[in-house]
């Protein structure tokens, strides 16, 4: 049978089981007509991926011109507020020494005025009460001055220095009227009324007021009083009393 099968020129092949072997020729052109959609496919997903990717990449540069954009205008508020911050400072820094300077000042003033006072309470509670003498009490420092303040201290005819809260009521009363007219310069322009200071005195003191206030050239005061010294060293009387019609009317005597 082999023989008469090369005799015919049979292309087929006898295989184990009787069975012919398939022909090869006729498969290939199936297989390849099979791989081509395949690979059209593949072609078609690559270029649909370079097509997204270049989208993508489009739309990304426009993100980052986009961000570019914000960030430097981000930028630019940022350096604005950096420079108006800095000027801020600096007008603050110039503030604080100026206040600096203007708290020194207040303090020399302050300090300056008080040590003429002083000077000028002591002077005039001495003229009012011989053998006595009476002082401010403060502290040198500004800051401490302005935190504690002053305080006064009168030491009475044959009597220990002693704080204002501790003295009697005529030594109070002494000493408010010194302390009154030390505040007010005798060289001042303007007039000082004192409405019955030497209501608590006593004669003698009285008339060491009238004595001290006649020595005080140039100044102009006004005294409501009804002590006969004060009266008898005015330079000027003015008197008020009720009318016949029930108004009041003044009526002025010169020295």
């Amino acid at each position: 049978k082999a023989e008469e099968a090369e005799g015919h020129g049979d292309a087929s092949c006898v295989v184990p089981g009787g069975r012919r072997g398939a022909d090869t020729s006729q498969e290939a052109p199936q297989e390849a007509s099979q791989e081509a959609p395949q690979e059209a496919s593949i072609e078609v997903r690559r270029l649909t991926l370079r097509a997204e990717e270049a989208d993508f990449e489009g739309r990304r540069r426009v993100l980052d011109v986009e961000e570019l954009r914000r960030y430097l205008e981000a930028a630019g508020e940022v350096k604005r507020l950096r420079a108006d911050s800095e000027a801020e400072q600096a007008a603050l820094r110039d503030a604080l020494r100026r206040l600096e300077s203007l708290t020194a000042e207040r303090g020399r003033v302050v300090l300056g005025k008080l040590s003429e006072v002083d000077g000028r309470l002591r002077a005039t509670f001495r003229a009012l009460c011989d053998d006595g003498d009476a002082s401010l009490e403060y502290a040198t420092t500004p800051a401490v001055l302005f935190e504690e303040g002053v305080s006064i201290r009168a030491r009475p005819p044959q009597s220990e220095w002693s704080h204002f809260e501790e003295l009697s009521g005529g030594q109070k009363a002494l000493v408010a009227v010194a302390l009154q007219l030390a505040l007010h310069s005798p060289d001042a322009s303007h007039p000082c009324l004192y409405d019955e200071v030497d209501a608590a005195l006593d004669t003698r003191r009285t008339k060491a007021l009238a004595d001290f206030m006649a020595q005080r050239e140039g100044a102009q005061s006004i005294f409501v009083s009804h002590r006969p010294e004060l009266l008898e060293a005015a330079t000027m009387l003015v008197g008020c009393y009720v009318g016949e019609s029930g108004g009041s009317q003044a009526v002025s005597v010169m020295a």
